[in-house]
């Protein structure tokens, strides 16, 4: 997290809005789930608009600051202001979540992420999105905080796939961890619902015993 001036923060949100790239402007509305304009508004995005965004309570999205698994990019007069990038990490839980990753899994996940790749905020598959008129239901994205006052950096693919001849080497190797830990995540949630199953079941034995 950056603590920075409010003068100097809105020098930056001015940079942002006049960013001419029409393209690299639409990727990351759509990221921003189509709010780009209020993040780079005059006086940015502050904890209440950006809960209401991800149809979160603020309490929930503090919660996830102070696990770390939300990193605020800006500090302006003690106050967090929010990056289109805070988007992907909150899709990020919402789908570890939806492959039965507690939120204390989801800490030791970011850590070791962190252990191997410094610096990785958002290493996943999130989608769908549309770039130049194609429409991708998946993509590989990969966000890392570069060195001190540098920024971030990020690896957009989508529409990728096992085996696609046109990755990079690091862009592959991400690929695998990612597909390495999904297969991990998809054999433990077979294995939760093999196990309610079996409950449901004998539930319905004794329910079936009361009825007689």
């Amino acid at each position: 997290m950056i603590t920075i001036s409010k003068l100097g923060f809105e020098n930056f949100l001015t940079n942002q809005r006049h960013h001419q790239e029409a393209g690299y402007r639409k990727v990351w509305d759509q990221l921003a789930l189509g709010q780009l304009d209020n993040f780079w508004k005059p006086g940015g995005m502050a904890i209440g608009s950006f809960s209401r965004l991800v149809n979160l309570p603020v309490s929930t999205v503090r919660h996830y600051l102070g696990l770390g698994l939300i990193e605020a990019h800006y500090k302006v007069d003690g106050k967090y202001r929010f990056h289109p990038f805070n988007c992907w990490e909150v899709q990020s839980i919402q789908h570890w979540q939806d492959l039965s990753l507690t939120l204390e899994q989801l800490v030791d996940r970011r850590k070791e992420l962190q252990t191997r790749r410094p610096g990785t905020l958002v290493l996943d598959v999130l989608g769908p999105v549309q770039i130049e008129g194609r429409d991708y239901p998946e993509g590989l994205v990969y966000l890392r905080r570069l060195p001190e006052g540098r920024g971030f950096r990020e690896i957009v693919m989508f529409g990728v796939a096992q085996g696609d001849g046109s990755m990079d080497q690091e862009t592959r190797e991400l690929f695998d961890e990612l597909l390495a830990e999904l297969e991990s995540a998809h054999s433990t949630l077979k294995s939760r619902l093999r196990e309610l199953t079996k409950k449901m079941e004998r539930l319905g034995v004794k329910q079936a015993a009361l009825l007689l």
